[in-house]
């Protein structure tokens, strides 16, 4: 009798999978949604990144209600979409941070939803998040450090501290092997400094062999709390199609770490203090020897369902700006050396992260116990004008290069003047927002001339100089 109920039950909840009109975690009213498939108008809104999450329901309401055509709609995904295709550095980067902030707002995507992708737009997972430049014959730490250098500028001494337990962990895999000296690592640095290009680099290095699933810290809640659960990334990385043998080699990153501690918010009293404890506590039994993690997605047809994941040859990272935590760093150093802080001053400049310690961690709200399984913790430098202008224009993969390339492919030769670029640098520097806002400011910058822009066969050769007049106007300086 329970066999037939079992079978009934899951016959109810294929039938009501079928029945169900969402794609991607989106709801539709229809199978169609003038005439398109609501599986192609999902997917196409996804691989559109300029269409953000609180516009996307607009977006399916207007093209139900037909407020808006679907000719109008093609244009305006079409033209991403061939942006990604010609793996234009700007739209590439707003996909990642759409891959990863999806789940957030409309839950994990499913298997068979990368494949419908795939099969339909020609795009993988690797493709929109890894890229195709990875290299085959890195053999070394110094090699992997080589290799991230060539992007990531200004953060020398960082890669090639994290590239040891990077390639330590790769090593291991590829021997078999659960390695006993590879050490969890802390990254500090500020916003827009590169942590996030780091570990994309990282990533192309370790490729399938140890895929990096990456969790923001900021929505997790711990696992007896009601929300998402560190558990639910496993999953998620599961049904994109990582292989479980491969996600127990993984390279977990918790991103914005500190904020898993509430400290210096409005987040305070028992409620705040529990969960920052609990938080972190589920975080420790990642680190605990034989033992397991329970990743299922509660759908009995699932083959992930109540399944176990072994944590033993897990690589722990976390990441975060720790603004603020200056403060406890310039208080120990008064409370305890008489007369260094001049000399701390000399040695660091203004950034006082650089004398972080465990003490300061601690009081920053972390646990010791897990303090203490951090092994190594590396502070990265505030980017400067002269960096930005570097990045801009020499790092391989240059946003500046991407640019350049995107108008040639329109007979359009665009030049930027080196005040021009300085200029964005400044600006970028003077925001406090890092290198992310060199990728805005740029964008702005060419508005007017994306918006002209005719497709190659209407379009005659023109030349385009960016100068720093035009760039001081633009950009209100």
């Amino acid at each position: 009798m329970k066999k037939n109920i079992d079978k009934q039950l899951q016959e109810e909840i294929l039938q009501s999978s079928q029945n169900n009109k969402y794609f991607m975690g989106i709801e539709f009213k229809s199978d169609t949604t003038q005439g398109m498939g609501y599986r192609e108008v999902a997917a196409r809104i996804f691989l559109s990144p300029k269409i953000p999450f609180e516009k996307i329901h607009g977006v399916i309401n207007s093209l139900e209600n037909e407020r808006m055509s679907i000719d109008s709609f093609l244009r305006r995904t079409n033209a991403q979409i061939q942006l990604l295709r010609e793996k234009d550095e700007g739209i590439k980067d707003k996909m990642i941070y759409r891959i990863d902030d999806w789940p957030m707002t409309f839950g994990f995507i499913e298997a068979q939803e990368w494949a419908y992708i795939t099969e339909k737009f020609g795009f993988t997972y690797d493709d929109l998040y890894l890229g195709e430049d990875t290299p085959k014959e890195i053999s070394s730490a110094e090699e992997m450090a080589d290799h991230v250098k060539q992007y990531v500028y200004g953060q020398e001494d960082a890669i090639d501290q994290i590239a040891i337990p990077f390639w330590q962990h790769l090593e291991s895999k590829r021997n078999g092997t659960c390695s006993a000296i590879k050490t969890p690592v802390l990254l500090i640095g500020e916003t827009g400094c590169g942590k996030s290009e780091l570990y994309r680099r990282f990533s192309e290095i370790c490729g399938e062999e140890c895929p990096i699933v990456r969790i923001n810290s900021s929505d997790i809640t711990p696992q007896s709390w009601k929300g998402t659960h560190i558990s639910d990334a496993f999953v998620s990385a599961l049904k994109s199609g990582v292989k479980k043998q491969d996600l127990e080699y993984a390279i977990v990153v918790f991103n914005e770490f500190d904020k898993i501690t509430h400290y210096g918010s409005k987040i305070t009293g028992d409620k705040g203090a529990d969960m920052d404890m609990d938080m972190q506590r589920d975080i420790m039994r990642l680190f605990e020897r034989d033992s397991n993690l329970l990743i299922s997605d509660d759908n009995p047809l699932s083959e992930f369902y109540r399944s176990q994941l072994s944590v033993n040859n897990l690589l722990i990272v976390f990441d975060g700006a720790f603004s603020g935590i200056e403060e406890i760093i310039k208080q120990r150093c008064n409370a305890n050396h008489i007369g260094f802080v001049d000399h701390c001053i000399a040695q660091t400049e203004t950034n006082w992260k650089k004398l972080v310690c465990e003490k300061d961690l601690v009081k920053w709200g972390f646990l010791p116990e897990l303090i203490g399984r951090i092994g190594s913790i590396c502070v990265l430098n505030p980017l400067s004008t002269d960096l930005m202008m570097k990045i801009m224009s020499s790092a391989k993969d240059n946003i500046l290069q991407a640019h350049i390339d995107y108008c040639k492919q329109h007979n359009v030769q665009l030049v930027f003047t080196d005040d021009a670029i300085r200029c964005i640098a400044e600006t970028a520097y003077e925001s406090g927002l890092g290198f992310r806002n060199v990728k805005t400011l740029l964008a702005r910058c060419l508005s007017s001339l994306y918006f002209k822009m005719k497709p190659t066969a209407d379009a005659q050769e023109q030349l385009v100089n960016v100068d720093k007049e035009y760039v001081e106007k633009v950009l209100n300086r």
